[in-house]
């Protein structure tokens, strides 16, 4: 695909591919909270794919032999089963899928809460004890990862998403 998107891909040293706007926020606070530095300053581009599917990503990847992590939601699907389509692009070490277990969630927010645990992320976020967490995260997802990024409290990651911090940071 034309565009700046595909061009970040090309000129990155590392990229990270994650699905959404929230996804990348709360990635970049993951990520600062363990190295003490942004992605960008390790020299890795964090990239939300918005108009850029996971699969031309990877395949772009594949195609300069450049080192990606990429992230993306279950949706309720097994990993293994989300891996099989863009399996010929992924090299272990090099270019790595890294998907959340179903059993904790079908996309961010649930995985959130799974691991962070309600109380805290209801501190974090400034939500009452009367509202439902879920629906709240899920109706306003970039402005609990904003929330997120900007409290002094740090949440526990979600395990796919430490383990791509980890890949990318190397």
């Amino acid at each position: 695909l034309p565009g700046y998107d595909t061009l970040r891909i090309v000129l990155a040293n590392k990229i990270v591919l994650v699905e959404g706007p929230s996804d990348e926020i709360v990635f970049e606070r993951i990520f600062h909270d363990l190295y003490g530095k942004r992605p960008m300053e390790c020299g890795i581009d964090v990239l939300s794919m918005r108009g850029l599917s996971l699969a031309r990503g990877l395949e772009l990847c594949a195609a300069l032999d450049k080192p990606i992590a990429a992230l993306r939601d279950n949706d309720g699907i097994d990993p293994a089963e989300l891996r099989v389509p863009v399996g010929e692009w992924l090299k272990e070490g090099v270019r790595e899928l890294f998907i959340g277990e179903v059993a904790h969630g079908e996309t961010l927010e649930p995985q959130l809460i799974h691991h962070t645990g309600d109380a805290l992320l209801r501190e974090i976020l400034g939500i009452a004890d009367h509202a439902d967490l879920l629906k709240w995260m899920t109706r306003e997802k970039t402005e609990a990862a904003l929330r997120i990024s900007a409290s002094s409290k740090k949440i526990v990651p979600p395990a796919y998403m430490l383990e791509a911090v980890k890949f990318a940071h190397g």
